[in-house]
């Protein structure tokens, strides 16, 4: 074996372990913790979220008081075909300039832009964004990409037991829901949850994905 040949060996070994790391230890790892991390730091990390987004991103809505109101129950409803959950889902409306999307944070709370309720053409593709943004809550998918992007932390904090440290990953949160996105595995389990949900209602899966599809060509979700 050459010397060159000698040295590619445990570079390569690097490289895989590497991916191997990044492709399968990472996201079991983030899967994992998001289902044990304590209710109270997942509410930190939202309450800070929110803050952040409101402050740095985030302007007052200009919907109506009628058309929140209608929205409002239009989510209501479907809150009452749920399961029983963990979370406490609440729905708020945000100006983002040209920016027509839906956002979730981790302990339940739903984020619509005036810009995204502007292009809805009627309430089944309210209702569908709804559940698709709640089965991501559901399967905690903002936590897992949160926890991921600092796993060495998140690990030594759980070890420690120094929760303080979790709630310090607020700041991340905004960076994460406007520059990065879920992975297609996580869009298809919010997407198998909203199907499901639509069964549930009686709702036909079928022409709801033409309506929801007609609305996402426009969308970032």
């Amino acid at each position: 074996m050459t010397g060159v040949q000698t040295c590619a060996l445990p570079i390569f070994c690097l490289v895989l372990l590497g991916y191997f790391v990044a492709s399968v230890v990472f996201p079991w790892a983030g899967r994992e913790l998001a289902y044990v991390v304590p209710a109270k730091v997942n509410e930190s990390i939202s309450s800070g979220g929110m803050y952040l987004l409101d402050q740095q991103l985030f302007e007052t809505s200009d919907l109506g008081k009628n058309k929140k109101g209608e929205l409002k129950q239009t989510f209501a409803a479907l809150l009452k075909t749920l399961p029983d959950s963990e979370f406490d889902y609440r729905l708020y409306f945000r100006k983002m300039e040209g920016e027509a999307n839906a956002f979730s944070l981790p302990a339940g709370e739903i984020i619509l832009t005036d810009e995204l309720v502007g292009l809805a053409e009627n309430r089944e593709q309210i209702q569908a964004i709804l559940l698709h943004e709640i089965g991501h809550i559901h399967h905690r998918h903002v936590l897992q990409q949160i926890i991921r992007s600092s796993l060495i932390s998140v690990v030594i904090s759980m070890a420690t037991s120094d929760l303080s440290a979790l709630e310090d990953l607020v700041v991340v949160l905004p960076v994460f829901l406007l520059e990065s996105s879920y992975s297609q595995a996580n869009e298809n389990e919010a997407d198998d949850f909203m199907y499901e949900q639509m069964r549930n209602l009686q709702m036909n899966p079928i022409r709801s994905e033409e309506h929801t599809s007609e609305l996402q060509s426009h969308l970032n979700l």
